[in-house]
């Protein structure tokens, strides 16, 4: 069996290096290298470039001592085809309960207000708080309706970067585009809200997901969050 030798240290790379390029941009794989134990310290060492290519470093190794004096090590690499990578795109759905009287139809088609109420709905005669949908009967198709389900938008965008993370403002106003430029926003979900970026370091390189949550059809009120620039 061939062996290639780095350089005269008498560390051998074994056959079978392999790397693996994504479709997300980022590239991974192993190398196996076998020498003496007195030659440990001539192994690859954190932050070393891959012999094959130079845009992976070598950000872990598996190092094994055998009983006959030889070392055994997995150097684990990681890189990026470009500088960025596009962000992937994730999004998902829940249903937030919300009571019925914060519906956008309430005033006009359910509840109406204390001054003409709707489907049996009571309100307080002083304060006109509304208690509830209460009355029998033809009214009765709203009887006891406390609470509405409202779609939730939740969307992550995780990408990778050789740069050190420049974090955007938390709780910011942001346009779908702004997420990505091939992002589709659900119908009715106006801009989204910025409410976390959390990131890891592997080497070098940083993985950034920006978590943001879907508005309703009106948007965010930008009296309350940061409208961005």
């Amino acid at each position: 069996m061939a062996y290639k030798v780095l350089g005269t240290t008498g560390v051998y790379m074994q056959p079978g290096a392999k790397l693996t390029y994504r479709d997300d941009g980022t590239i991974d794989g192993t190398i196996e290298y076998h020498c003496d134990i007195s030659l440990v310290s001539y192994l690859p060492e954190i932050g070393d470039s891959h012999p094959y290519d130079s845009r992976c470093e070598l950000y872990a190794r598996d190092i094994t001592y055998d009983r006959l004096g030889k070392v055994i090590m997995t150097a684990s690499y990681f890189g990026l085809e470009n500088k960025e990578t596009d962000p992937v795109i994730t999004l998902t759905t829940n249903a937030d309960q919300v009571p019925i009287e914060a519906h956008p139809n309430f005033v006009d088609d359910l509840g109406g207000t204390s001054a003409g109420p709707l489907n049996g709905a009571l309100f307080d005669d002083v304060t006109g708080e509304f208690k509830g949908f209460f009355a029998p009967g033809d009214e009765a198709k709203l009887f006891g309706v406390e609470y509405y389900f409202q779609p939730g938008i939740n969307v992550t965008a995780s990408y990778w970067t050789s740069d050190k993370p420049k974090l955007d403002e938390l709780m910011q106003i942001v346009e779908s585009t702004d997420i990505s430029k091939d992002f589709i926003s659900p119908p009715n979900v106006k801009n989204y809200l910025l409410i976390g970026q959390p990131y890891r370091q592997v080497g070098s390189h940083y993985q950034i997901t920006k978590q943001y949550l879907g508005s309703g059809p009106d948007g965010w009120n930008e009296l309350i969050y940061y409208a961005g620039s």
